[in-house]
């Protein structure tokens, strides 16, 4: 802070002394200045890809569509969803799916390539609708095994026995098949007749094990 009594003493002409008594003087003032930008924390909106702004162009006639809202907004018109094939998906995840006959029109080929599109499309469908349904329903059949338990220490034995013994690896002379029965029966892991779900077990007990090292 400004002290005075530390500039009575200094060797200056009349004039520049008298300078110093001005800033005693002077009171600075207080300006409330209008914020132009104020910070603020937006909502979180959960949103798969980027979040709709809602930004739409209105109709002629006033009449809203809702899109966004009652009915999917695709923003792309190179890659618009085939109604069709959506409800095709949308029957394959769930078991109740709402009927509308409201846009049931037929989108007639125009070309192969839209054929060939068409092909692709429900093939995929068809793959992923058959692996989902009788994966999970081959794996909630069975009644797996608690990780739990899995994951309790071996006996003192086998732990002895393993540092004498090497796993055996993935190069074994062996089928695939035999080679996850090997590995299930080490970990102690049951064996069933699709050893779909006895991987499901295996990668289970790895996950909780990586996750329980960090």
């Amino acid at each position: 802070a400004y002290d005075p009594s530390e500039f009575e003493n200094l060797e200056a002409t009349p004039e520049i002394k008298n300078l110093f008594s001005y800033i005693t003087c002077y009171t600075p003032q207080l300006i409330d200045l209008d914020m132009k930008l104020r910070p603020f924390i937006p909502d979180y909106i959960p949103a798969v890809g980027d979040i709709d702004a809602f930004i739409k162009i209105p109709r002629p006639d006033g009449i809203d569509d809702n899109l966004g809202l009652t009915v999917l907004d695709e923003p792309s018109s190179k890659n618009q969803s085939d109604s069709t094939l959506l409800n095709l998906k949308l029957r394959a995840i769930s078991r109740k799916v709402p009927v509308s006959n409201e846009h049931n029109t037929i989108k007639i080929a125009s070309s192969p390539k839209d054929i060939d599109n068409w092909i692709q499309n429900i093939q995929s469908l068809h793959e992923a609708t058959l692996s989902a349904s009788s994966g999970m329903a081959l794996i909630n059949s069975q009644r797996l095994p608690d990780i739990e338990a899995l994951m309790q220490e071996w006996d003192e034995e086998f732990e002895n026995a393993l540092s004498q013994y090497e796993l055996p690896e993935s190069t074994l002379d062996c089928s695939l098949e035999d080679y996850v029965s090997i590995i299930c029966g080490l970990l102690d892991i049951p064996l069933y007749s699709s050893k779909v779900a006895s991987l499901h077990v295996l990668f289970n007990l790895y996950n909780e094990f990586k996750n329980s090292q960090t």
